[in-house]
C-alpha cells in the first residue's frame, strides 16, 4: 500500500477532507438557530406579557365577584396596577441578579414566581388576595424578560444574535396587544375569569420542561462579584413610592372625599400621603442614582446609560 492509500481513511475520505466536512458541519450548526430551545422561552415571556393586560375585559366581572363596588376604582385599579408595578420594579434588576447567580436558576424561580402568582389569583375571593396573586405574577412576568434575553444571547449564534432578541421584544409587545383578546375569548369559552390564571400552569409547565429538556446549557455565573443589593432596593422602593404617589388621586376623576362619598365609593385610602410618597420616591431615586454612580457592579451599566438611544426611551 503506498503513502497516499495509507492516508486515505475508512471509505476513501482523505483525513483532510473529512476535518474540512466537519468543520463545514460544525458552521452550520453554530448558525441556525436553537428553535427547540428559544420557543419555550418566547411562550414564557408571550404569557407573562398577556397577563399584563389580560383582566382589562373581565374587570367588571371579577370586581362583582370579589364584591367591590363598580365606582371604587382607586381600589380595584390595583387589580391591573400590581402586576404593572411589580413588572416594571423588576425588570432592571434581574437581568444583573442572573449574572451573578445563572440564566437558569434566575430563569426557574421567576417562572415559579409567577405561576404561584396565578394561582393565587384565580383562587382569590377578596380584593387583597387578588392583588396579592398579581403583584407576585408581576415580579415573576417581569423577572421572566431580562433573563429571557440573557438566555436568548447565550444560546443563539452572534450573528442572530440581534434577530432573536428583537423577537423575544416583539413577542413581549405582541402579548401586551392580545392579552384583552385572550381574556375576552377565554371568558367566552369557559365561562370564568378564575380559568384564565389556570390556564398560565399547565402553558407555563410545559415551557419549562421543553426548556429544560431541550438542553440548555446552564452555563456557570457571568460574574463572581455581587450585584450591587443597596442600589436595587433603592430602585425598587423608590420606583414603588412614585407609582402608589401617582395612583393615589379620587375615584372617577374626582379628587375630593367629599365627591368620591357622593358617588357611593370608599375614599382611596393613599390619598393624604400623595405628597409623601412624592418626597420619599424622588428622595430614594436620588440616593440611588448616587449609589449607583459609586457602584463597582451597578444595577445599569454607564455605557448604556450614556447612550442616547437608551435616555430617550427612558424619558419616554
Amino acid at each position: 500500500m503506498d503513502a497516499g492509500s495509507e492516508q486515505t481513511g475508512r471509505g476513501g475520505r482523505h483525513p483532510a477532507t473529512a476535518n474540512i466536512l466537519n468543520v463545514d458541519t460544525i458552521a452550520s450548526t453554530e448558525d441556525s438557530t436553537p428553535w427547540r430551545r428559544l420557543l419555550p422561552v418566547l411562550a414564557v415571556v408571550f404569557l407573562a406579557a398577556l397577563d399584563l393586560t389580560v383582566v382589562a375585559p373581565i374587570l367588571p366581572r371579577v370586581i362583582a365577584d370579589l364584591g367591590i363596588s363598580a365606582v371604587d376604582a382607586d381600589r380595584y385599579s390595583w387589580i391591573v396596577l400590581a402586576y404593572l408595578v411589580a413588572y416594571t420594579v423588576t425588570v432592571p434588576l434581574t437581568g444583573r441578579l442572573s449574572d451573578f447567580f445563572g440564566r437558569f436558576p434566575v430563569f426557574g424561580a421567576a417562572l415559579v414566581l409567577f405561576l404561584v402568582g396565578s394561582i393565587v389569583a384565580a383562587m382569590a375571593g377578596q380584593l387583597g388576595t387578588m392583588i396579592l396573586g398579581r403583584t407576585l405574577q408581576g415580579l415573576g412576568g417581569g423577572a421572566m424578560l431580562p433573563v429571557s434575553m440573557a438566555l436568548v444571547a447565550d444560546i443563539v449564534p452572534m450573528r442572530r444574535r440581534a434577530f432573536t432578541l428583537g423577537l423575544v421584544a416583539a413577542v413581549d409587545t405582541l402579548g401586551w396587544v392580545l392579552g384583552p383578546v385572550w381574556g375576552s375569548l377565554i371568558f367566552e369559552l369557559l365561562g370564568s375569569w378564575r380559568a384564565i390564571f389556570w390556564l398560565n400552569l399547565p402553558i407555563g409547565l410545559a415551557a419549562g420542561v421543553m426548556l429544560a429538556a431541550g438542553g440548555v446549557q446552564k452555563r456557570p455565573p457571568v460574574s463572581s462579584e455581587r450585584p450591587g443589593f443597596a442600589g436595587a432596593i433603592l430602585g425598587a422602593t423608590g420606583l414603588v413610592a412614585f407609582c402608589l404617589a401617582l395612583s393615589s388621586g379620587g375615584e372617577a376623576g374626582l379628587s375630593s372625599a367629599q365627591g368620591a362619598a357622593r358617588l357611593g365609593a370608599d375614599v382611596n385610602p393613599l390619598a393624604p400621603w400623595r405628597w409623601p410618597l412624592l418626597v420619599v420616591a424622588l428622595v430614594l431615586l436620588g440616593v440611588f442614582v448616587i449609589v449607583e454612580r459609586r457602584s463597582a457592579q451597578p444595577i445599569l451599566p454607564r455605557s448604556l446609560i450614556r447612550q442616547r438611544l437608551f435616555q430617550s426611551a427612558g424619558v419616554a
